[in-house]
């Protein structure tokens, strides 16, 4: 890899809420001024609801192609199954503590 990816993931139920080279706070509403009011919002993401698959539901700060979230879905899963990784906390790859 050419550079560092971000994967985090936190348990909501039986759901999993990932957030694919990203932190999750990086979905929280955000303050904008449009044309001299405040609002509130959201940034522009990618949604890939896998919950009849993995009972996952992916995200992806902008627009991805389905191939790039495929991509780091498959990474994110393959990283998952590597102890010492705990939902909340993130993991930035490449890291030496996992086989990768």
């Amino acid at each position: 890899m050419s550079r560092p990816i971000h994967f985090e993931y936190q348990q909501f139920g039986n759901i999993t809420v990932v957030a694919l080279d990203s932190k999750l706070k990086d979905y929280d509403f955000k303050p904008v001024n449009v044309g001299g009011k405040m609002m509130v919002q959201l940034p522009e993401k990618t949604v890939k609801d896998c919950r009849n698959i993995d009972g996952c539901i992916y995200f992806h700060l902008g627009r991805v192609s389905d191939s790039v979230m495929v991509d780091l879905i498959e990474n994110f899963q393959k990283l998952k199954m590597e102890k010492g990784w705990k939902p909340g906390k993130g993991l930035v790859i490449p890291d030496n503590k996992f086989k990768f």
